[in-house]
């Protein structure tokens, strides 16, 4: 099982932007080194203490650029076998797991939502958990009914789990769950498409794990 704390330490890859704020650190701890320890031959105390402060409000500069757009986008958390995924995922990938919540036709939040629900997906073994810097007002279906005439209502969504089963028993995930505020959403009847673009995934390397594999035969021979 995953804990609370194991996912705080958890949404630090991919998506969230924590490569490029170490990428960043590296480059301006360096640019500082360079600037402050190796070019002092014939240079006055006056101008190595500008040469320092630029050093200083160029590495500040750097990090903080980084730092605002990882609290601007979100965050992304892939598990595989209880495992981070720690490859970056491809600049689509929030797009598409948006796309699959709203392909759902039908809400199964009565059904398929229990007090624990939550906490058992983000302890489950594969999974990708997609959270808003800000909610997300987005058009989802809430009626549960099957009635042709319903209609996607907007809802604002925090956070998006789409639990990614794999197996010859498994025909993927029954449920594309979400939060609102405090509130566990579970929609179904999603567009197999959306789907096996989702698990296509690269960092996810699930294009060849069945039941990802045979969806996406099925769907090519159909064409």
């Amino acid at each position: 099982m995953h804990t609370d704390s194991a996912m705080t330490f958890r949404f630090e890859p991919a998506f969230s932007g924590a490569e490029p704020v170490m990428a960043n650190r590296s480059a301006a701890v360096g640019l500082y080194d360079l600037l402050t320890t190796r070019v002092w031959t014939g240079v006055t105390s006056g101008m190595k203490r500008l040469v320092m402060l630029a050093g200083l409000l160029i590495a500040m500069t750097l990090v903080g650029r980084a730092e605002d757009n990882h609290d601007r986008n979100g965050r992304i958390v892939m598990v595989r076998h209880g495992t981070n995924v720690t490859e970056r995922p491809s600049a689509s990938l929030t797009t598409n797991v948006i796309r699959l919540l709203q392909s759902c036709s039908v809400s199964s939040t009565a059904y398929a939502v229990k007090s624990d629900t939550w906490g058992d997906l983000l302890g489950s073994d594969s999974f990708i958990h997609l959270s808003f810097a800000a909610p997300r007002k987005l058009e989802v279906m809430l009626n549960p009914s099957l009635d042709a005439s319903r209609q996607p209502q907007e809802e604002s969504i925090d956070e998006i789990l789409v639990p990614l089963p794999e197996g010859k028993s498994s025909y993927g995930p029954l449920h594309i769950f979400a939060k609102s505020g405090t509130k566990v959403l579970s929609f179904t009847k999603y567009d197999p498409t959306a789907l096996i673009v989702v698990a296509s995934e690269p960092a996810l390397r699930l294009s060849s794990v069945y039941p990802y594999s045979r969806l996406a035969r099925i769907l090519q021979s159909g064409k």
